[in-house]
């Protein structure tokens, strides 16, 4: 659908440094061309240094996912040129890393992953009835052989406003599942979506990838003149 609007695009390849099937799902509404290559990077950033500045965590863990897909792209660039007759990997294409990275704001600290079902219901507590941010750090990283660069590198916001949460109904969310493996410990696009009485913001970005930011930016940087 947006190819057309992005003749910079035509010789690169889209990469996106996630597991997250999430993202994937979302990346997918552009209808633009990718793969998927996960990021080894361990993610323990010492938030005691980001204190007051979530936006620059967010950045520089995206930043750190994107590099560490980069080096796995470029130890096949350099298996291809020690042994030129593998044929899966093109040199001459561009490849653009797309990191990102997800968390909950509230009170001035940082909220990941839950640990385990105690940590995300202590999380459910702290918001209930209050107003938290959600950052998502996204980052383009260009990966052309050995050589990279960044192209782009910003931070979206989003704010929500739970409603009053009851203990049991906390429990009963956590015991659902559903808060495992998301930031915060609750899933917007699932049943948590019931618990969320206002939001501002782009609704994707609580997901962990900000759509529209991204058009924005991809429009912008490989757009037509």
């Amino acid at each position: 659908m947006f190819s057309k609007l992005l003749p910079g695009l035509n010789n690169k390849e889209i990469i996106l440094a996630s597991a997250s099937p999430r993202r994937e799902e979302i990346l997918k509404k552009l209808k633009l061309p990718f793969k998927v290559v996960t990021s080894k990077f361990a993610e323990d950033l010492d938030k005691s240094l980001y204190f007051g500045r979530p936006g620059d965590y967010v950045i520089d863990n995206a930043s750190f996912k994107a590099e560490d897909v980069a080096s796995q792209l470029s130890n096949q660039c350099l298996k291809i040129c020690l042994f030129p007759y593998i044929q899966h990997f093109t040199l001459d294409t561009v490849k653009l890393v797309i990191g990102c990275d997800t968390v909950v704001v509230f009170g001035g600290k940082i909220y990941e992953k839950p640990v385990d079902k105690n940590d995300a219901i202590r999380m459910l507590h702290d918001f209930s009835g209050r107003e938290h941010s959600v950052y998502t750090g996204v980052v383009f990283l260009e990966v052309h052989g050995l050589k990279k660069k960044f192209a782009e590198k910003f931070c979206e916001v989003t704010k929500l406003q739970f409603g009053d949460l009851s203990s049991e109904l906390i429990d009963a969310y956590v015991e659902s599942g559903e808060s495992f493996d998301k930031a915060g410990a609750y899933s917007i696009q699932d049943s948590a979506a019931a618990l969320v009485r206002a939001i501002d913001g782009d609704f994707y970005n609580v997901m962990g990838f900000p759509l529209h930011r991204v058009l924005s930016s991809l429009l912008s940087l490989y757009g037509r003149p």
